[in-house]
């Protein structure tokens, strides 16, 4: 290979980069700074790409080879970051499909939830800033969190005030009313909701009626239970 057509291979190497870094960020060329950084970087490339020529014109077959091989690579990092809010929603929705109550955010303000195997909708939220996994039943008043979890959360059960009485399937059971600042599902928060804990033991907390009234709209289709704010 020519010296001249080293310089041609770094030449257009450059152009490349300049014509990238405009499309990638219009108008990101303006100010001094910016400028810099890319003269610098042309600098540093058109070093590497002579240097590439050079062991191209010397070992061809070899140098071709590692070519091929980064180009692929690179074609693959483009390729990723170009679509990156689509691969990002790829994994999301894997991860629904393994942990169905983590859902999946359907927009700005809206998330869906696939059954579980026992065939009722389970739900990953924030209390005050704390996982707690909960069990969606329409038929329960209000947001009802089981003692294990309110332990969790710093609330120690066993001092609460249980002046309150709620109808479960097991009969009555004592519940005292607490105060959360924040309710995170998803997108999806609330801020000051009431919500009781129950004296007896429960598997999973319950969200109940308090949360869902406060949902602009919820409901299932195709299977799918869709909260939106």
């Amino acid at each position: 290979m020519h010296s001249r057509w080293i310089w041609l291979l770094v030449v257009a190497v450059l152009i490349g980069v300049v014509a990238l870094a405009a499309k990638v960020a219009p108008g990101g060329l303006n100010d001094d700074d910016s400028r810099m950084q890319l003269i610098y970087l042309c600098l540093i490339l058109a070093v590497l790409t002579g240097g590439l020529a050079a062991r191209l014109q010397a070992r061809p077959g070899t140098t071709l080879a590692h070519l091929g091989t980064w180009g692929v690579i690179f074609a693959a990092l483009i390729l990723i970051y170009s679509y990156r809010d689509q691969f990002g929603g790829l994994g999301d929705r894997f991860a629904a499909e393994l942990v169905p109550a983590k859902g999946t955010e359907t927009g700005p303000a809206s998330i869906a939830f696939q059954a579980e195997a026992d065939g009722h909708y389970h739900v990953y939220g924030a209390i005050d800033g704390s996982s707690v996994r909960f069990m969606v039943d329409s038929g329960a008043t209000s947001i009802v969190i089981s003692p294990d979890d309110a332990r969790m959360l710093g609330m120690q059960p066993e001092y609460l005030n249980y002046t309150m009485a709620a109808e479960t399937a097991n009969g009555t059971v004592r519940v005292a009313p607490v105060q959360l600042k924040t309710l995170k599902v998803g997108p999806i928060v609330m801020h000051d909701i009431p919500a009781t804990v129950t004296e007896a033991e429960m598997p999973f907390s319950l969200l109940g009626m308090e949360f869902l009234r406060r949902l602009k709209s919820w409901g299932v289709k195709n299977g799918r239970l869709t909260f939106e704010q």
